[in-house]
């Protein structure tokens, strides 16, 4: 009556004045309260001989209590415990030795919530079951484990002869001996390794013998590949560089009319010309360096008090030969993208001398640098032999790679904020 909602309650109740007997579920009936001023309340007896022959199915000898809420015994087997007439603790009962505890609690029931079921069984029952079952678990254990395992030797003994042979085909192959693996077909995957085996060696076969009959001609064809790379590396170039000219003096000139154009102009002029009337692929340090000169005074005339230049180049250098336009990118990196952000004044040095018949080539500037991530990137950029549309740094690596072979140097080194320095050695070529 005093509860404020209508949730069930489960109660002990008695019928006789000495035994609680009987488990009662009462709730209240609200449903159309204004019909009425009758209260209506539902009582449920629950009579305990249902509840002893549930608790006598246990399979282990032992015993079972039903616990309330609270700790309370309100229902057992065992019969050491007077529950019917006295309120009893479960938590003051005296557990026998070797025993084994076993719980289930009801906390999704609403009106069951926190009581709980708590079995007690001696340890020799336990095993007894157990017992009972060893004998069927161990047929069973064997049949598990015996099936899969000749299952397994058989697979394992076919996966291994086949193995062998394959093995033994490889090693002749390395001695120049193609000999096809004859055997029975397999889905499997050494089955198919097999035919790709087979099929390896028949265009290892072939192709051994297509060396041997067109070996000059296919000299001839990698020539005239490296020559068309060369080509195609060079026509990228020249645009890239007159484009940049370009856009410089458009840009200069649309701010400001001056006449210091002509000579712009005329240095363009030149940078045309040479990039046109070039049809030759090696060029002297003279030429590369009067090249450098008309590009660094174009910059000059952008930067203006901004861009300084250092040029130290041995006398005797200049009579060098060298693949055309490698120099220029990297003063074109340094000038432009290594000054142009700075706020101070930029300072582009240039050295050129050669030793132990080694021409080298060091550009160094004091501009913004590059970020190390940025040029462990860019290191790792140059191995990669696509030539794809590069035009900077990674067109003039490939193409000293394709003149040189491994008889160059190239390193980078560069400080983020502080400047970048290239250094570039060749042999030495009159």
């Amino acid at each position: 009556m005093a509860q404020s909602n209508s949730f069930p309650m489960l109660i002990r109740t008695k019928e006789s004045d000495r035994e609680r007997d009987t488990l009662s579920l009462i709730r209240t009936l609200n449903a159309f309260p204004d019909m009425n001023l009758q209260l209506k309340i539902l009582k449920i007896d629950m009579q305990l001989d249902a509840f002893t022959s549930i608790f006598k199915q246990s399979t282990m000898n032992g015993n079972v209590y039903l616990l309330s809420d609270k700790g309370e015994i309100i229902f057992t087997t065992d019969p050491s415990v007077n529950w019917s007439v006295e309120s009893v603790q479960f938590n003051k009962l005296k557990v026998p030795q070797h025993s084994i505890i076993i719980e289930r609690d009801y906390r999704n029931i609403t009106y069951l919530n926190d009581w709980k079921i708590v079995g007690v069984f001696p340890e020799t029952s336990v095993i007894e079951e157990i017992n009972k079952s060893r004998e069927f678990f161990l047929y069973l254990t064997l049949a598990n484990f015996l099936a899969p395992t000749l299952l397994i030797l058989l697979i394992s003994r076919s996966l291994h002869t086949r193995l062998i042979t394959l093995l033994k085909h490889m090693k002749k192959v390395k001695n120049q001996n193609f000999e096809l693996i004859v055997s029975n077909r397999h889905n499997d995957e050494v089955g198919q390794l097999t035919e790709e085996f087979n099929r390896m060696t028949m265009k290892i076969k072939l192709l051994i013998e297509d060396v041997y009959v067109a070996g000059i001609q296919k000299q001839n064809l990698e020539l005239q590949r490296k020559q068309a790379q060369l080509n195609a590396l060079q026509s990228q170039i020249n645009p890239h560089f007159l484009f940049n000219a370009l856009e410089t003096i458009r840009m200069r000139s649309l701010i400001k009319n001056e006449t210091e154009t002509a000579k712009i102009i005329k240095n363009m002029a030149k940078i045309f010309r040479k990039s046109l009337t070039w049809g030759k692929d090696w060029v002297t340090i003279e030429e590369e360096m009067d090249l450098i000169m008309c590009f660094l005074e174009i910059q000059k005339y952008r930067f203006g008090d901004k861009l300084a230049f250092d040029i130290h180049v041995e006398q005797e250098a200049y009579r060098y030969k060298i693949p055309k336009m490698c120099f220029l990118p990297f003063v074109e990196n340094a000038s432009i993208h290594g000054l142009e952000s700075i706020q101070g004044k930029g300072l582009v040095e240039l050295h050129i001398h050669h030793s132990n018949e080694m021409l080298t080539f060091l550009l160094r500037d004091n501009g913004i640098g590059i970020p190390q991530d940025k040029l462990n990137g860019i290191l790792s950029h140059l191995q990669d032999e696509d030539i794809g549309e590069s035009i900077g740094i990674k067109n003039v690596f490939i193409r000293l790679k394709l003149y040189y072979g491994d008889n160059f140097q190239f390193t980078i080194e560069s400080i983020a904020g502080t400047g970048t320095a290239v250094r570039i050695s060749i042999p030495c070529r009159k």
